[in-house]
């Protein structure tokens, strides 16, 4: 045999072998404890088939009378399941069976019964089947022809033989049995047929009793065992909804058991004539097998003697002998149920109930229940309820519907909605996916996230074209926020095509909607239905995604959420869900509060809970249980269980029966054994479904026997997924938990906690928010504020930011130290300010900084500025500007931490008051020359040297050195993830007023990619935007900006950087206008251009006001300037503005040639100010300003009417604008000086030159409108 062991299993000795497997004695390492291993001798698929079918049909029942199954497991290619080890057991049949022989009264000593021929070797596989026997098939066997029953039997042939039988079989001699021995037979056969009775209130039968499979544990518990034929037989119909590979719900009814399903099988002396042939077996097919084993220990030997085929003939033809004519002493009603239990018509046996009441098997406090997965109370009434679900169901069919399906805890919410959703199932093809919410779990979006597990693990298992078919369009958003969608392959592999985006907010947003594209196509194939269990521990950030996903136009599906009444007015998730229906106007409606059962309905499901108690229960006892329990079904099944056990019920001391309820759990959990208790205890604290082994080991047991779990499932206290230590177990039902936690003294509590916390942290499968919570209930405040900071982290990254927020929260008050604390509140500051919430940002900081012992205002305070900004002036008056970055290295923590937080602070408080930014960096900088430089200096230098100083200030040397230290600052420090911002600060504000552009767009290529690299998009978009801004204001071939921004058109809109993108499609469009001024006569509309910001949006004006003026269009570049003019506030010291001030002036001295000279003039003193600002500018920086500076300057004398000036001016313009590379200056030089020229040949020539610089730098379509005109700008129809 191959298997030998593994690393977890030491085969030990063998115990027996058959002709399927051999079962060993083995010692489990992981458990500790030694069970029983069945394996396979060959690994056919027919074997493998049995071995699975005897595991599964016992794995989810735990009863004492039946075997309990471990684990089924597969080593390389060997199969085989551990179970219970017998630890001294006996044969059954030895147990109960006399030791030695008695005297006879009538014939003297009773012959050895000869087994040789009648029934097969134990120590060999006796479970054969007929096929394999001689002169046999399955579908025939020979019978004699001259008895009138063989034209009954579905198998009849003519037979050659017959077989004649007397009154006493051979063999037998009549002898007397002892009193003492019939009561050891009773005590042995009663805990047999409880087993057996057990067995079939799960729906399972056996099909192979016999003595060999039955044992008896050292302490004298029988034991029924070997269930390779089991089957489930068909009772009530078993609706699976799980989906085909078509899409369909399928509706797979509990199958019938035959004989068939393995051939003809069974073990032929204890085989009952229905099993032999071939007929529908029943729960009366096991019982004749145990009446055989009754005669058998009765009389010492079998109903049927001889050859297997005479057996097989003699069950269909005749009856069995009468017990007491071969022994005496037996008790008349004992031998009934014998030769009551050998009925040759199944229909006259009797049944399990009359068996255990014959037996004496009463069902008092001792009687354990059976624990299956079938174990629900019966469904009673509740049609009104169905009918309401149909509706809502039938409503989903026209616009999404949500059911509001609520009550009392044990209403029977859970029981009404699987029962309709079986129903549905059975009408028609349905999809259905159920997600269920925990108190204690906090996964992102643990609303959803069962349904995205459901339905992920269902199109997993779906052929690849229909995969595809059903997946939503964007796979990656969805990727993000629920990874379990990688195990679907298309999924995985059109998420792995795509580029990554760390726009959290737009993320999210289409992570919404995917999840709303993947409804609607699971819609589109079936009928859709979602249900949400326990929803009042749902999540808000769940629910929100549900009100997206569900307000997907066209989408029809049904959402069935289901909770507790008494959560509703504070459960975050059902407020927020009432708040988002409100305001979903497409969404339909429906609310069912699941009322008490009545007085009628509580009496049928206490009478069908009941109906199996050996003495019907009274009429005061229903009506006391109906009293107590006031109509909910959970408290009518553990009442009516408290009773069938016999025990008495409490009195209640209220209407609801809760106090009684309370006392009967508790009764029977205090009652437990303190191994049994401490881990139920454990459970109970860990609030959701845990791994056993992970109970197991924070309950502090050294061992955990099975017997541990199997008793805590027989008492209804727990349930579990398996009896694997990976298995899950969880409380039997909240009530439960709550009763438990109830009694817990609250060091208990506390330490129970703990010693999860420290478990399944050391397991390294526990969520962070998970530890969190068990950290702070062990109060370790400390940890605990560590995993909820992670927790946060990790909200964070899935876009659950409400998590995020809560979790962040939680962490900062727990943990210990000032430094810790402001670590986290730096990483809620950038969560605030990612989500545009940048007065909470600003505040949160502003705390932060208080605890440090540092003051900042509120609101701007220029006063205070004032004093800050004189301090400033004071601290770097004598430190030279390019030896800020020897500054000595600060290593006071509270300072760093101080630091870092005026850092964080700087876009939020720039959001709530440009100054008040500036005046917190003013601040900052005088704390980095006091106390020494930091990773985050670079940011304060950036701000107040080259923002403030150089481009509010108008100090631009100043400014520019400052960007120089600010760029040494972080390659100092090495801190990649500020470089994106200060290479574009400082590129636009510092060296675009000192240096030629290009040197600035080197900045922000170097923007582009450290920001692609560390996340940082907003930056990323502002480098996209800035250059594309500044080649068209200096001239760049406008092909080449054509191509470049191409690239950052899909980047942009793959990360909706929306702002950005507006001004890079803003120059796009200009371009197009440009190049053809017929392909689209208007330009960028202010609903295109403006999306609420205040920055890089103003270019999209500014372009405008550009092409209108190019156009000849100047009333609309007018109305286009003064929409710029409302930014340029927001745009002190930034590039893009001295666009503004060029072509706003341009327009109003076009439009002041038309109008009085009073007018005029007052144009001419305004416009004269610009002409001073570009000549500063241009001192500053010849190569970006020069060339405009002249233009305005020749536009002002040519105004003046001083014609002559002005043409000199045009050309120097031209010229200096050539000498630059600014060919769209040259050209507007040119056109300008063409419409004063007063020389018909000049004009010409100086058209010309325009057109033909306008056709250099790219401007073609422009250029031939000129070429038409030949004359100045064209003027507008308009």
């Amino acid at each position: 045999m191959a298997f030998t062991g593994n690393q977890r299993f030491e085969l030990r000795r063998e115990l027996g072998r058959g002709g399927m497997g051999v079962v060993f004695e083995a010692w489990d390492t992981e458990r500790r404890e030694t069970i029983a291993l069945k394996m396979l001798h060959r690994s056919d698929s027919e074997t493998i088939l049995r071995l699975k079918q005897e595991f599964r049909s016992l794995s989810e029942i735990a009863h004492p009378n039946l075997i309990s199954m471990y684990e089924l497991l597969c080593h390389e290619d060997d199969w085989f399941f551990t179970m219970e080890f017998l630890q001294g057991a006996s044969n059954f049949m030895q147990d109960v069976t006399l030791s030695q022989r008695e005297s006879s009264e009538a014939a003297g000593t009773l012959p050895t019964l000869d087994h040789t021929t009648a029934l097969p070797s134990q120590d060999s596989d006796a479970t054969r089947s007929l096929s394999a026997m001689p002169g046999l098939t399955q579908a025939t066997v020979a019978l004699p022809d001259e008895d009138a029953t063989v034209a009954h039997l579905p198998f009849a042939e003519k037979a050659t033989s017959l077989i004649t039988f007397s009154e006493t079989p051979t063999g037998y001699a009549l002898r007397t049995i002892s009193f003492e021995k019939i009561q050891q037979i009773l005590h042995g056969f009663r805990q047999l047929a409880i087993g057996v009775q057990a067995l079939h209130a799960q729906r399972k039968l056996h099909r192979d009793l016999k003595p060999g499979n039955v044992m008896v544990r050292g302490d004298g518990t029988v034991v029924i065992l070997d269930f390779g034929l089991a089957s489930t037989r068909a009772a009530k119909p078993e609706t699976r909804l799980k989906p085909d590979r078509a899409g369909n719900q399928v509706r797979q009814p509990g199958s019938s058991s035959s004989s068939s399903d393995h051939g003809i099988s069974g073990t032929i002396p204890y085989m009952s004539p229905e099993q032999a042939a071939g007929a529908p077996l029943t729960e009366a097919s096991d019982w004749y097998a145990v009446g055989v084993m009754l005669f058998e220990a009765l009389t010492g030997g079998l109903p049927f003697q001889g050859e297997p085929i005479r057996i097989l003939r003699a069950k269909q033809l005749t009856e069995a002998p009468e017990v007491t004519s071969i022994v005496s002493g037996v008790p008349p009603s004992l031998s009934a149920v014998c030769m009551g239990l050998l009925q040759r018509d199944s229909s006259r046996r009797p049944e399990g109930r009359e068996i255990l009441q014959a037996l004496g098997a009463t069902t008092g406090p001792a009687q354990a229940q059976a624990i299956g997965i079938d174990d629900e109370p019966e469904f009673v009434g509740r049609e009104q309820y169905m009918q309401a679900l149909r509706a809502g169901f039938d409503s989903s069919r026209m616009a999404p519907t949500v059911v509001h399906l609520h009550g009392r805890s044990g209403s029977g919410k859970s029981t009404l909605t699987e029962n309709f959703l079986e129903r549905l199932a059975a009408e028609q093809p349905v999809l259905v996916f159920r997600g269920r919410c925990y108190e204690q779990e906090s996964v992102p979006y643990k609303s959803v996230d069962g349904i995205a597990d459901e339905i992920a693990l269902w199109l997993a298992g779906a052929d690849a074209k229909d995969q595809e078919a059903l997946s939503p369009i964007e796979c990656l958003p969805l990727t993000k926020v629920f990874p379990v969608f990688r195990r679907v392959r298309y999924i995985a592999e059109c998420a792995d095509r795509s580029e990554g985006s760390l726009a959290l907010t737009e993320l999210r947003r289409d992570a919404f909607q995917a999840l709303g594209d993947l409804f609607e196509r699971l819609d589109r194939r079936h009928p859709l239905v979602l249900w949400i269990d326990d929803l009042q521990w749902g999540d808000v950030d769940g629910v929100e995604m549900l009100s997206v996903a569900l307000a997907r136009p066209g989408l029809r599906v049904l959402l069935l959420v289901t909770y507790r009444d008494e959560y509703a007015a504070t459960s975050p998730s059902l407020k927020a869900l009432a708040g988002l229906e409100r305001r979903a106007a497409a969404l339909t409606l429906r609310d069912i509060p699941v009322e008490p059962l009545s007085a009628e309905e509580s009496m049928e499901l206490v009478g069908a809970m009941l109906r199996e108690r050996e003495n019907e229960a009274s009429v005061e006892e229903m009506q006391e249980i109906i009293r107590q329990a006031d109509g909910n079904p959970y408290f009518l099944k553990e009442l009516a269980h408290h009773i069938r056990t016999g025990r008495t019920l409490p009195q209640s001391g209220g209407s609801s029966g809760t106090s009684g309820l309370d006392e009967i759990l508790w009764s029977r959990i205090v009652a437990l054994p303190q191994a049994e208790l401490d881990l139920l205890e454990t459970i109970a604290v860990s609030g959701q479904p845990i791994r056993l082994r992970y109970a197991h080991e924070a309950s502090g047991l050294e061992d955990l026997p099975l017997s541990i779990l199997t008793s805590l499932r027989m008492h209804h206290l727990v349930r579990s997924s398996g009896l694997s230590l990976l298995d899950e177990v969880e409380t039997y039902h909240d009530r439960i938990r709550e009763t438990v936690l109830a009694h817990l003294t609250h060091v208990l509590r506390r330490d129970r906690h703990a010693s999860l916390a420290v478990t399944l942290e050391a397991s390294g499968e526990a969520t962070s928010d998970t530890l969190a919570v068990h950290y702070e209930s062990g109060e370790q405040p400390a940890k605990a504020g560590h995993f909820y900071e992670l927790a946060a982290q990790e909200s964070a990254k899935a876009l659950a930011f409400a998590r995020a927020e809560a979790f962040y929260v939680k962490a900062r008050k727990l943990v210990p130290d000032v430094v810790s604390r402001t670590r986290i509140s730096e990483r809620l500051v950038h969560l605030y300010t990612d989500l545009a919430r940048f007065p909470e940002a600003y505040a949160t900081g502003r705390a932060a900084l208080a605890e440090l012992h540092l003051k900042i205002p509120a609101k701007f305070h220029p006063p205070s500025f004032a004093v800050d900004l004189f301090k400033n002036w004071l601290l770097l008056r004598k430190i030279e500007i390019e030896s800020i970055p020897d500054l000595p290295v600060a290593t006071d923590p509270e300072h760093i931490a101080r630091m870092t937080i005026l850092a964080s602070i700087g876009k939020a408080a720039y959001q709530v008051r440009p100054e008040l930014c500036i005046a917190i960096m003013v601040k900052m900088v005088n704390q980095y020359v006091l106390l020494g430089s930091t990773r985050d200096t670079a940011i304060g230098f950036m701000a107040v040297g080259t923002i403030f100083f150089g481009g509010i200030l108008g100090r631009y040397k100043t400014g520019h050195r400052y960007g120089k230290v600010a760029l040494q600052l972080i390659d100092r420090y090495d801190a990649t993830r500020k470089r994106p911002e200060v290479s574009f600060v400082v590129g636009y504000f510092g060296t675009s007023w000192r240096e030629p552009a290009t040197e600035a767009e080197a900045l922000w290529r170097t923007a582009r990619t450290a920001g692609l690299g560390t996340g940082d998009l907003f930056h990323v978009g502002c480098a996209c935007a800035a250059t594309a801004i500044s080649q068209f204001m200096r001239g760049a071939p406008l092909n080449i900006i054509a191509q470049n921004t191409a690239e950052d058109v899909d980047l942009l809109t793959r990360f909706q950087l929306k702002e950005p993108l507006s001004s890079v499609l803003a120059v796009r469009r200009a371009i197009a206008l440009l190049q053809d001024p017929n392909a689209a006569s208007v330009p960028a509309s202010k609903q295109e251009a403006d999306f609420g910001s205040r920055h890089l949006a103003h270019y999209a004006h500014l372009l405008n006001l550009q092409t209108h003026y190019l156009l000849g269009n100047y009333e609309a570049a007018k109305i286009s300037g003064k929409g710029s003019a409302a930014y340029i506030g927001d745009s002190r010291g930034m590039l893009h503005g001295t666009e503004h001030y060029l072509y706003l002036t341009l327009t109003e001295l076009a439009l002041s040639r038309r109008r009085s000279p009073p007018a005029r003039i007052l144009t001419l003193l305004r416009a004269r100010r610009t002409v001073r600002r570009f000549k500063l500018w241009a001192r500053n920086s010849p190569a970006n300003f020069a060339s405009k500076a002249r233009l305005i300057e020749a536009e002002w004398l040519a105004t003046a009417n001083r014609s002559q000036q002005a043409l000199d001016r045009f050309g120097d313009a031209a010229r200096t604008a050539l000498r630059y590379d600014h060919p769209h200056i040259a050209a507007l030089a040119c056109q300008r000086a063409a419409s004063i020229a007063s020389e018909a040949g000049l004009r010409q020539h100086l058209l010309g030159e325009a057109i033909r610089h306008y056709t250099h730098w790219g401007a073609t379509g422009y250029a031939a409108t000129l070429q038409q005109t030949k004359t100045g700008p064209p003027v507008s129809a308009n």
